[in-house]
């Protein structure tokens, strides 16, 4: 039998794990390796981003190799030149585009294609589909789509009340969204977080064929029953937030809960305490945690178990964004109660009072929370968050996702046989 060899690309390392994209990329790259003979690990990150998440790229490099992975990394600016945001004002191409776009890297990527030989290759987001934009090839070629990027830029021009910012975003999101319908029809696979996503990308593919490409691939967890025990709810709430705090959906979730409905907690639960856990937090949330002792900033945390016990509900208030939340899979594989937005909760088939809490209000937050520490419910409680733990278990398992994964892309090499 030939050997099969697996082309993995995105543009952000993957390891150490430190935010819900990495994680997805880890766990779809560590599965696969395991799947093929050969793995190529290509990654395209920013120096700004290894700086400040402290990022030991030899010790990166070393992980990867214990488990048989060849890795390649390819540095780049986080800032965006004004040069690239000029071309992305005055050409047919989104600046996005300029600013991950590197000719050692799509030299590597083409001489990588001759040599190496790859049965697959396996691309992580829109803004790494422009180096295979190839019509005739001998390997499988798959998207995984993160989220649908213009459909989250112009998500962001509705929430931006910036008239520049809000004008260049929307024209931004018609260059991507163009760039997503010419790219579409050259990948033999697309991988999408949720069914949501997965409509919107079949709703952009040109031809039906294209349409029939569309696979769904939700984001996961590594289930820990030993960890999954219901905490015990005393008479105040210990709420957890988890995410990428230079992401600037979560950034701006999380000021939003604190300005608008953590005051409305306190009032009513005067011993509640926020933990806010993720990398990079802005210099305006530090300011706004700083006036209230019972917010707690936690940065990077290894061990984000260790969060999970010592709180007893999580809080997913995001107001922009795409995808789907790997944060509410977590929490409700530890059997944590998840009080999210509309939007938060978008992209994964749960349902208000059955699975999560839906807050968009202050007043939806207080009711859930009054339900919540309510000894009289407690039979209720554990019945949502045993239904929401059982959906986990059945769904999102990544061991599950990640050979289904690997089942569509064995399709696709035995039709091209």
């Amino acid at each position: 039998m030939q050997e099969r060899r697996l082309l993995f690309f995105d543009s952000c390392l993957s390891y150490p794990v430190l935010t819900g994209q990495r994680m997805r990329n880890h766990k779809i790259l560590i599965n696969l390796a395991r799947k093929f003979d050969k793995t190529l690990y290509v990654t395209f990150f920013s120096k700004e981003e290894m700086k400040s998440m402290e990022i030991d790229i030899e010790e990166s490099v070393a992980f990867f190799k214990k488990l048989g992975i060849n890795c390649k990394i390819f540095l780049r600016s986080q800032k965006y030149h004004p040069m690239d945001l000029l071309k992305g004002l005055f050409t047919n191409r989104p600046f996005t585009l300029y600013n991950y776009y590197s000719a050692e890297v799509a030299t590597f990527i083409a001489k990588a294609i001759q040599e190496f030989m790859p049965t697959v290759v396996h691309s992580g987001g829109v803004l790494n589909t422009q180096y295979f934009m190839v019509h005739t090839r001998d390997f499988v070629l798959g998207w995984d789509w993160h989220n649908v990027e213009s459909e989250v830029l112009y998500r962001y021009a509705n929430s931006n009340h910036g008239f520049t910012k809000k004008l260049y975003a929307i024209l931004t999101a018609r260059k991507v969204r163009r760039f997503e319908r010419k790219a579409i029809p050259l990948f033999d696979l697309h991988f999408a977080v949720s069914a949501e996503d997965a409509a919107l990308v079949k709703a952009i593919a040109p031809q039906k064929s294209d349409q029939e490409k569309v696979k769904v691939c939700p984001n996961g967890t590594d289930l820990q029953e030993e960890q999954a025990i219901l905490p015990a709810l005393f008479d105040r709430p210990r709420v957890l937030f988890v995410g990428e705090l230079s992401y600037h959906a979560n950034a701006q979730g999380i000021v939003h809960f604190i300005e608008k409905i953590y005051p409305g907690i306190k009032a009513k639960y005067p011993l509640a305490t926020l933990t806010i856990v993720g990398k990079n937090p802005s210099a305006e949330l530090k300011k706004l945690a700083s006036f209230e002792l019972s917010i707690l900033i936690k940065g990077f945390v290894p061990d984000l178990y260790s969060c999970y016990r010592e709180c007893n509900l999580v809080v997913v208030p995001l107001l922009v964004g795409g995808g789907s939340r790997i944060k509410i899979v977590e929490a409700m594989g530890l059997k944590r109660p998840v009080l999210a937005t509309t939007l938060g909760a978008e992209g994964l088939p749960i349902k208000n009072g059955v699975h999560f809490f839906e807050c968009n209000q202050e007043e939806d937050y207080i009711r859930a929370l009054d339900f919540i520490f309510c000894k009289a419910n407690s039979f209720q409680l554990n019945k949502l968050c045993a239904e929401a733990f059982q959906l986990v278990k059945a769904e999102f398992r990544w061991e599950a996702i990640c050979d289904h994964i690997y089942d569509y892309y064995l399709k696709k090499i035995e039709e091209k046989a």
